[in-house]
């Protein structure tokens, strides 16, 4: 998509483009090595911004810019959100909005730009309806989305794949390591692989839930825990050492679901549907 808008003369001219990526912290190294290259070789000139969080409460999320070298490896953004707000899971959705949303609208602002006199580019594709369905502006932001790549120039995941095939690089992971490593809106077919390929990925969210399992309220007694089926992460761990090791592979996930697209602005209710 932004591949698609930067070599467009008409929208170069009509419009300010910026091009921003939110890291977590607990991304693959490729995806951060597939955003870099694209700097480098399609000259995106991506903004590369990490949540700095203000642990007063009232206080806002906000931004530091980072670069390919120094963005967090090591979850760091994620840890303070769960410092502050507690563990994200299904019940309380909050890691998107603070991690990604927040600190990109704030970097927004703070260029002078204008509630509600933007556009915000989301690349949902047309083989996503359920997805780009035009909605109200958000009360906060006021932001107006548009999704270039199912309304100005309709294309479906076979054009995307057809696409990369041409450049020089391509984002070489599979689709089960995608976005962060360890979210819990992945199935949990999708994190048992993670798991078989880097367990240690998994310390992350454990120390997280000894850390910060009290902190917020909960809709059931006792601590929060993060994944599915309320299993904390030596749970999900436990379950994936009885069922043992699989080399049956993932079931590609339906058009929308987190691991295929965890997007800013596209809302906190896709979670992966293959069980």
């Amino acid at each position: 998509m932004a591949y698609r808008i930067l070599n467009d003369p008409e929208l170069v001219e009509q419009y300010e483009i910026m091009i921003l990526f939110a890291n977590t912290g607990a991304e693959d190294e490729a995806t951060l090595e597939f955003v870099h290259q694209c700097d480098l070789q399609l000259g995106f000139n991506t903004i590369w911004l990490e949540a700095v969080v203000d642990q007063q409460k009232g206080k806002r999320t906000g931004y530091k810019v980072v670069t390919f070298e120094t963005a967090s490896r090591l979850s760091e953004p994620f840890r303070e959100v769960c410092e502050k707000y507690g563990l994200p899971n299904t019940n309380y959705l909050h890691c998107t909005r603070e991690l990604k949303e927040i600190p990109i609208h704030g970097y927004i602002w703070d260029q002078g730009w204008v509630k509600g006199e933007y556009l915000t580019a989301i690349g949902m594709r047309a083989d996503e309806p359920k997805r780009t369905t035009e909605k109200k502006p958000d009360r906060q932001t006021r932001q107006q989305k548009v999704y270039p790549l199912a309304h100005w120039w309709p294309t479906t995941k076979e054009d995307v794949l057809e696409f990369w095939e041409f450049m020089p690089f391509d984002l070489e992971i599979p689709e089960h390591r995608g976005n962060c490593l360890y979210c819990h809106k992945k199935s949990n077919a999708k994190l048992r692989r993670v798991w078989q390929e880097t367990p240690w990925v998994f310390n992350t969210p454990h120390i997280m839930e000894e850390c910060f399992g009290n902190v917020g309220g909960n809709v059931v007694p006792g601590p929060r825990k993060m994944y599915r089926g309320y299993r904390s992460t030596r749970d999900l761990i436990t379950l994936f050492e009885l069922t043992g090791p699989t080399d049956e592979p993932v079931r590609q996930s339906p058009s929308g679901s987190c691991t295929e697209e965890c997007s800013p602005f596209s809302g906190e209710s896709d979670y992966d549907e293959d069980l």
